[in-house]
């Protein structure tokens, strides 16, 4: 359990199935270290939609494999920056 009791809803995770699928990375490679484009891209995707449906960066970035607020919101940030 997350120290904010974070309950994982299954929209939740359909939306990274989802996003995964479409740019085909696997959620191992999403959660992981990888830098490769495709899964930052697919990174991107997924904060946003996350982000729009209200979840806060802690939240978001517990999901995509225990990242950092900060990097959370240097995500969104080129999801505007690209349109």
């Amino acid at each position: 359990m997350f120290n904010s009791g974070i309950i994982i809803a299954m929209k939740d995770l359909d939306i990274i199935k989802k996003v995964c699928e479409d740019h085909g990375v696997s959620i191992y490679e999403l959660c992981g270290t990888g830098r490769r484009q495709k899964i930052i891209d697919a990174r991107v995707d997924i904060s946003h939609q996350l982000r729009k449906m209200g979840l806060s960066h802690q939240e978001i970035g517990f999901l995509l494999g225990g990242r950092d607020r900060a990097t959370i919101m240097n995500l969104l940030k080129k999801k505007l920056s690209t349109g």
